[in-house]
């Protein structure tokens, strides 16, 4: 079963509210758990629409591994020039700002199950890299 599948089924509403609404909160736990880069993709505008994790080169949110033309398509977002990488200083004054953990709480899903979600994430994106080593190593011997 692939991680997206997995995520959806385990935890339908929640990465639903972690897709339009509270993707900055899940977007700094992913980053906490594997170190990736914080990307916001904005509106010709400037305003945030949708917040990832960038990580070996392959992009993350409470869905799974997405693709920069899924994001653009998904979330009406102009074009990549309008996409930034932004600090964890940054995200975290965002999240305040817009009381994105208020909406977040409001819709019943709990820091715990923000905190799982990553931890499957992180699972995925560990064992992929360590594929991707054990091929490299195959096609050196």
């Amino acid at each position: 079963m692939k991680t997206n599948e997995m995520l959806c089924d385990k935890f339908l509403d929640a990465v639903d509210i972690l897709l339009y609404g509270g993707c900055q909160v899940f977007a700094l736990e992913l980053h906490e758990k594997t170190g990736g880069e914080i990307l916001y993709f904005n509106n010709e505008y400037g305003s945030i629409e949708h917040a990832c994790v960038k990580k070996d080169n392959i992009i993350y949110d409470a869905s799974g591994s997405v693709t920069k033309a899924e994001i653009l398509a998904k979330y009406g977002c102009v074009d990549m020039s309008k996409t930034e990488v932004v600090s964890r200083e940054r995200v975290q004054s965002d999240i305040q700002e817009a009381e994105v953990m208020d909406f977040v709480e409001s819709n019943d899903v709990r820091m715990a199950d923000i905190t799982e979600i990553a931890d499957i994430l992180n699972c995925a994106i560990q064992e992929e890299n360590q594929i991707k080593k054990n091929k490299r190593i195959s096609f050196e011997i």
